[in-house]
């Protein structure tokens, strides 16, 4: 068989086709490699996507990054380094690109949000990753941003705005986490309009 299809002298090695084939002190080897194996080569994402090299081969370093809380922060860096466009795992890409907003995230719509938003808490309507089920969800809250009930809500908000103001401005020239600040204020208007 080595003459046909592979060059005389080639070593042909047996690959497990089951886990079961696999001894059981090397299953976690065996399904990592063959996981990591199957990334390189069958990722929809074709490998011209500039990113870390490890995006490449899982998704468990971004899930990691997340859980420490510093998602945001190192997505920001790969795009200062790479561009508009990262890979973040071998079938997740970030986005920075203004143009790619309405594309993205606008109704009609065929992405499908990552896992990431799985670890937001409760599913709400910012969560969900089924698009029948958002558009159910959306159809129901929609009078809620009616332009009518928007104008009556303007004042409240802008009131909150101009708390967020006046206390960065206290801290002109300071490092500001715009995170912590940004929460605080979606705080105020949630508790405002209630």
């Amino acid at each position: 068989m080595a003459g046909k299809c592979f060059p005389p002298g080639t070593l042909l090695i047996s690959v497990p086709r089951t886990i079961e084939e696999v001894p059981p002190a090397n299953q976690g080897t065996y399904l990592t490699s063959s996981q990591v194996a199957s990334n390189l080569l069958f990722s929809p994402i074709p490998s011209t996507i500039p990113g870390p090299f490890i995006a490449r081969l899982t998704s468990k370093w971004i899930l990691f990054v997340d859980l420490s809380g510093y998602r945001g922060r190192t997505v920001d860096a790969l795009h200062k380094k790479y561009g508009p466009v990262v890979r973040l795992a071998p079938n997740e890409l970030s986005f920075s690109a203004l143009p790619c907003i309405r594309a993205i995230y606008g109704s009609g719509s065929t992405c499908i949000k990552s896992p990431a938003y799985d670890n937001f808490g409760r599913e709400g309507i910012f969560q969900m990753q089924d698009p029948e089920k958002h558009r159910q969800r959306r159809k129901r809250i929609a009078h809620i941003f009616a332009p009518a009930v928007l104008q009556q809500m303007e004042p409240l908000i802008q009131a909150c705005v101009t708390k967020l103001v006046t206390q960065l401005k206290k801290r002109t020239g300071k490092e500001v986490d715009a995170l912590h600040w940004c929460r605080m204020t979606v705080l105020d208007v949630g508790g405002e309009s209630t």
